[in-house]
């Protein structure tokens, strides 16, 4: 195989790494997160890049619990479901800079 073929191999390699790349992103921010909110009070939702979804509150279990209990309960599930959203956005980011396809042509092409 020549230099040419070889380059050209991997700059296929490369797209179609890129794409699976681009399809975990798209999936990753559509992907949808939910948690609990503690003592059955309900369930939020956010988005895979953390933005707030919907909030479901269990009617029939809030007599068991304060405004002000309520409330901070709610703000420490949101917070915890963006919090898990930003670690897999962090983790996917970290799994993209393992592969470093671009150094990868560039130190191919060079000893080539």
């Amino acid at each position: 195989m020549n230099r040419i073929d070889r380059l050209d191999a991997r700059v296929r390699e490369l797209e179609a790494s890129f794409t699976k790349l681009q399809q975990a992103a798209e999936n990753g921010a559509s992907a949808s997160i939910s948690y609990q909110i503690p003592g059955d009070l309900g369930e939020v939702w956010v988005t895979g890049t953390g933005r707030l979804q919907a909030i479901e509150l269990a009617q029939a279990n809030l007599h068991y619990t304060t405004a002000q209990a309520l409330g901070q309960q709610l703000a420490d599930a949101i917070r915890t479901a963006e919090s898990e959203a930003r670690e897999n956005r962090q983790d996917a980011v970290a799994a993209a800079k393992r592969r470093r396809p671009t150094q990868q042509v560039l130190t191919a092409y060079r000893r080539h």
